[in-house]
């Protein structure tokens, strides 16, 4: 080659030397297309293809990666670490019930190895005690690519307690992980994933406070997906908005809403969907190379659907 090029192949593209742009290259008698580049140009367009998929590709592999999932001894955040773990991923889980906490970290060391999973107790009002549990994280397997900010409670009766825990809980979990991960501040990158409700999309007049802390997550999480810098920052942000499940916080909304003698009508018309229904839908956000700015629901009798996808308008979410 006269010009100092390299090929570099792809399929569907003519031969096109970047040296004599527009011209056909004829370095080569190879039937197969390809770009011809300046070597100089080659190495600054394989690393933006490796930033690339550092960027994009993150949340597809993991076997190898590390989860941390708060509330996670029991209802959905059990289900999510098991689905993880099955996956290759290791996991913290913390949770407020020290017990329940224990007894699930030594099954799932028994299943998965003990140098897989990990429980930390953990109160996640207290933010000193949540950093710690996220520090202890990283102490044991020295990274973080995943946070699943899912613990919450639905007592009407407890309404500074669940704005704690189901809001400012996962704005706590998301700044202790963009600390962490942003490539601004020298991390590798990852993904958050905020686990909100169906009633964070609709007014619910049962559980006004619960309705309201569900609503900030989700302006929360797509504030930050919506971010121009997000690329900079290198962290993908996605949320998950399932109905009402058959979980222990179920039981507590019945005992504590406003008129309760509606709610069984209410719970009949809506429906009750299964736990491993919404961990498919999680699994398929933590799996997918591009979740920014996805929000997924899950309806009975609707199945799992995205309401945003990359942020766009994708279905509307009804009663």
């Amino acid at each position: 080659m006269s010009c100092n090029t390299v090929i570099i192949r792809r399929p569907r593209f003519r031969e096109v030397c970047g040296t004599h742009l527009g011209r056909v290259a004829t370095h080569t008698q190879t039937v197969t297309h390809g770009l011809c580049l300046p070597t100089d140009k080659v190495k600054f367009f394989i690393f933006n293809i490796v930033v690339f998929f550092l960027f994009h590709k993150i949340n597809m592999h993991l076997p190898g990666s590390v989860a941390f999932v708060t509330g996670g001894a029991q209802g959905f955040g059990k289900s999510f670490t098991e689905a993880l773990l099955s996956k290759g991923a290791s996991v913290c889980f913390c949770d407020v019930q020290e017990q329940k906490g224990k007894d699930l970290e030594k099954e799932l060391q028994e299943k998965y190895g003990g140098d897989k999973a990990m429980f930390v107790q953990c109160d996640i009002r207290c933010h000193e005690a949540f950093s710690k549990a996220f520090n202890d994280a990283l102490s044991k397997f020295g990274q973080i690519d995943l946070m699943v900010n899912n613990a919450g409670i639905g007592d009407e009766t407890r309404p500074k307690d669940m704005l704690d825990i189901n809001l400012f809980g996962a704005i706590k979990g998301t700044q202790l992980a963009m600390d962490h991960m942003s490539l601004e501040k020298g991390g590798k990158g990852g993904v958050v994933i905020n686990v909100s409700s169906g009633a964070g999309l609709l007014p619910v007049y049962f559980f006004p406070v619960y309705t309201a802390s569900k609503h900030g997550v989700i302006g929360y999480t797509e504030s930050w997906a919506s971010n121009p810098h997000i690329k900079d920052i290198g962290i993908q942000f996605a949320c998950l908005c399932p109905g009402f499940a058959d979980t222990a916080i179920l039981k507590v909304c019945e005992a504590t809403c406003h008129h309760p003698e509606e709610i069984h009508d209410f719970f009949k018309h809506v429906g009750i969907i299964p736990v491993a229904e919404v961990t498919q839908a999680f699994m398929q956000l933590v799996e997918d190379d591009n979740c920014n700015g996805d929000l997924i629901t899950v309806k009975k009798g609707v199945g799992i659907k995205y309401h945003k996808k990359n942020g766009e308008i994708r279905d509307r979410f009804t009663v």
